[in-house]
């Protein structure tokens, strides 16, 4: 039995089920009188901590775009009463299926997200988080894998070497990051002996790669 198996969660750490749900209901939806959300994308900030050459957002892409000049306090994850707010409305409709992803880093509010994921803990809804891992630790991932806080976790690397880094990113040191990464979900999954969080690799093809320019499409 998976070290996550338990009688309360059906959907929370089984894609499967939740893939099965999910194409039931898109069947059915045409029979159905009452559209009932089943799925959420959710976009905590437009705000990144990178300026990937390939990206035209992030909080040094473009100094002048009015978007970005928005209020912290006003900013979705920035803000814990907005986060009561969609915690309250995902139990209520039972939403199944959440996705964190977006322009921004859904880390950007390290803090702000952990309390989110804290407090979905005992909500059977799967969790999936795109994020550039720039703003994880070792300690997070241990926090995370332990406390069981994720469904899936894809991590954007695009890069094969710290030389290559160098020339898509703000800092070639988010090679080596990554790797780390990736490392400690190993680790602490092994010592906790958990199945979750899946990982997916989300990757780009980049010219730079074979010494062109930064330009490419998604590939996973």
């Amino acid at each position: 039995m998976s070290f996550f198996k338990t009688p309360a969660f059906k959907f929370k750490y089984d894609s499967d089920s939740l893939g099965g749900v999910l194409a039931y209901y898109l069947y059915t939806l045409r029979n159905n009188s009452a559209i009932v959300p089943t799925r959420l994308f959710i976009y905590p900030s437009a705000l990144c901590n990178d300026s990937c050459r390939y990206c035209s957002d992030g909080i040094y892409a473009s100094k002048d775009k009015d978007f970005l000049r928005y209020e912290p306090t006003k900013d979705f994850f920035g803000n814990i009463k907005y986060i009561n707010k969609l915690i309250r409305d995902v139990k209520k409709l039972k939403i199944k299926d959440i996705h964190l992803f977006g322009g921004g880093e859904p880390f950007f509010y390290k803090e702000n997200m952990f309390y989110f994921l804290e407090k979905l803990r005992d909500t059977d809804v799967f969790i999936r988080i795109t994020t550039n891992a720039n703003n994880l630790d070792d300690r997070d991932i241990n926090y995370i894998v332990k406390n069981k806080l994720l469904s899936q976790l894809n991590i954007s690397l695009n890069t094969e070497s710290e030389k290559t880094a160098e020339k898509i990113y703000a800092s070639s040191l988010r090679h080596t990051h990554s790797l780390n990464t990736l490392n400690s979900i190993t680790k602490y999954k092994e010592l906790y002996q958990a199945d979750f969080p899946k990982v997916n690799i989300m990757s780009i093809l980049l010219n730079v790669n074979l010494g062109g320019t930064a330009v490419g499409t998604m590939s996973n």
